[in-house]
C-alpha cells in the first residue's frame, strides 16, 4: 500500500528530510498588510524575520480548503491513502481547512485522513517524519495512524518569547495573564494544542537555562531539536549543555518559521523533544 504523508509548513521540517521521506508540505500564507506570500515559496525565513525586525507585523493565514482539495485529488491518483497531519487547531485554521477539503472529495479508492496534531513546529515535524518512516516500512494505514496518536502524546515543545508585543497581538493570553508576564522572558510550553505560561524568567540567560532544564527533565530521548529565529549564536551554548547529558544524541538545528514566529517574534528560541516511551 502506498501512503502519502501531508503536513503544512508550520511543521518546520528541514527540506532534506521532506525530500528523503516524500512528505508533501502545504505552505502557510504570510500577509503584511495587502501583501501575501507563501511560506517557503515566495518568502523564506530570513526574509520574514528581516521584515519583523524592520517593524512590520505579520498575519499568518491557513491554506484554503480549495488548495487542500486540489492537492488531495492529485495525490489520490498516485497513492492508496493520504494521511494529512496539521498544526494544532487551537493555533491555526489549517486543520479545519484540510477537513473541509476531505469532506468535499467524491468517493474514491484513495482513503484520506486528516489529523489535528495538537502540535507546532518541530514537535509536529517529529510526528510527520515518524509517520512517513512508518509508512515506508510497509505498515498499513491504521498502524500509521496509531503511531501518529502515540507520537502526539510523546512530542513536546518549550519556547521563550523575547518581545511580549507578539504574544499580545496573537491573543493567546487574556490581559490579566499578560500582566503577570510583564518584564519577563516567558517560557511557554505546548500543552493540549496551545501555548501556556510555564515559567517567568527575568532575563534571556535564565530563559536559555530553562530550555536546557526542560530537556534535562526527560530520562530518555529519541530526538531533540533546537529552534531559533534570529540568534543562531545562542544555539552553540545550548548544544554544549545538551551534549553533557546526551553525548551521543544528534540534535537537529532548525529555524522556526512564520507561524511560531508570529507568536514569539524575533529573538525567541525553542526546543522540541521526542521522548522515549
Amino acid at each position: 500500500m502506498k501512503i502519502c504523508i501531508v503536513t503544512d509548513s508550520a511543521a518546520d521540517i528541514p527540506a532534506r528530510d521532506r525530500r528523503q521521506l516524500g512528505i508533501v508540505v502545504v505552505p502557510q500564507n504570510i500577509t503584511f498588510g495587502t501583501e501575501r506570500y507563501r511560506d517557503g515559496i515566495d518568502m523564506d525565513a530570513g526574509q520574514y524575520y528581516a521584515r519583523l525586525q524592520q517593524g512590520a507585523w505579520p498575519r499568518i493565514v491557513a491554506p484554503s480548503a480549495e488548495v487542500f482539495e486540489k492537492l488531495y485529488r492529485r495525490l489520490s491518483e498516485q497513492f492508496d491513502a493520504i494521511i494529512s497531519l496539521h498544526v494544532s487547531s487551537l493555533l491555526s485554521d489549517t486543520f479545519l481547512m484540510a477537513s473541509r477539503a476531505r469532506a468535499a472529495l467524491p468517493p474514491s479508492s484513495c482513503r484520506v485522513e486528516t489529523i489535528d496534531s495538537l502540535s507546532v513546529s518541530m514537535a509536529l515535524g517529529f510526528i510527520a517524519t515518524e509517520a512517513a518512516r512508518t509508512a515506508r516500512a510497509g505498515f498499513g494505514v491504521e498502524e500509521v495512524i496509531d503511531r501518529v496518536h502515540w507520537m502526539i502524546r510523546h512530542c513536546h515543545l518549550l519556547a521563550f518569547c523575547e518581545d511580549l508585543n507578539y504574544l499580545k497581538r496573537g491573543n493567546l493570553f487574556p490581559a490579566g495573564q499578560l500582566q503577570l508576564l510583564l518584564r519577563t522572558k516567558p517560557l511557554l510550553v505546548l500543552n493540549e494544542g496551545t501555548l501556556l505560561a510555564y515559567e517567568r524568567p527575568r532575563t534571556r540567560l535564565r530563559a536559555l537555562e530553562g530550555l536546557y532544564s526542560f530537556i534535562e527533565d526527560f530520562p530518555e530521548m529519541r530526538a531533540i531539536s533546537v529552534l531559533y529565529s534570529t540568534t543562531p549564536e545562542d544555539v552553540e551554548g545550548l548544544l554544549e549543555r545538551i551534549d553533557l547529558i546526551y553525548p551521543s544524541r544528534k540534535v537537529a538545528i532548525t529555524r522556526y518559521g512564520p507561524l511560531l514566529g508570529a507568536l514569539l517574534g524575533p529573538g525567541g528560541m525553542a526546543v522540541a523533544v521526542y521522548e522515549e516511551d
